[in-house]
């Protein structure tokens, strides 16, 4: 669950409170004079506006119910052909396990998707070639990364809390971080 607010920020920000929401997030995104304010939970708690409500408080923030919006992330990867139309993003479960990220899996996997559709229209390939290109580009390329990340997320549920904090301390450190860091960014590219 999401909400757009009017409060500037720099730099992503997430946090991790097991006492407000077991197992599940708060993030701040900025964009410019705005910044989105949300929340999930990694083992499907669904009545989540009271505690996103009493997040926004920290910042003096209200919910923007114009701007409020929810959903399931999309994180398992579908077959990314549907009869003869190509998926991107949600449509096709580009959604990264484990983080929830969107819009990073679905640039990445539409500029492939803008290649094959070049050389259809430039009919360098049939559109039935295109089809088998993007979906083994996708399938085949990128769904064992995927799966890692979903295992890790499962596991990561299913920990006892001690554990977590300490995994959480851990990647919190300087070294570790940018380790993690680099292998998170190098899962698409």
């Amino acid at each position: 669950m999401e909400t757009i607010v009017n409060y500037q920020e720099k730099g992503l920000h997430f946090w991790y409170e097991p006492k407000v929401l077991a197992k599940g997030v708060f993030w701040l995104f900025p964009q410019g004079q705005t910044s989105r304010i949300g929340i999930a939970s990694y083992i499907g708690e669904t009545d989540l506006l009271p505690k996103l409500e009493e997040f926004l408080k920290r910042f003096d923030l209200k919910i923007n119910k114009e701007t409020l919006h929810g959903g399931y992330f999309s994180h398992r990867l579908k077959d990314p052909v549907f009869e003869k139309v190509f998926l991107v993003g949600d449509a096709a479960g580009h959604c990264l396990p484990l983080t929830g990220e969107g819009i990073r899996p679905a640039i990445f996997f539409g500029q492939k998707l803008g290649e094959i559709i070049n050389l259809i229209l430039g009919e360098k390939i049939t559109h039935q070639k295109g089809l088998e290109l993007y979906r083994d580009f996708v399938l085949k390329d990128k769904k064992s990364k995927y799966e890692s990340l979903y295992r890790m997320q499962k596991l990561l549920t299913k920990i006892p809390q001690f554990l977590l904090n300490f995994l959480a301390w851990l990647v919190s450190k300087k070294l570790v971080i940018n380790f993690v860091e680099n292998k998170y960014l190098n899962i698409i590219k």
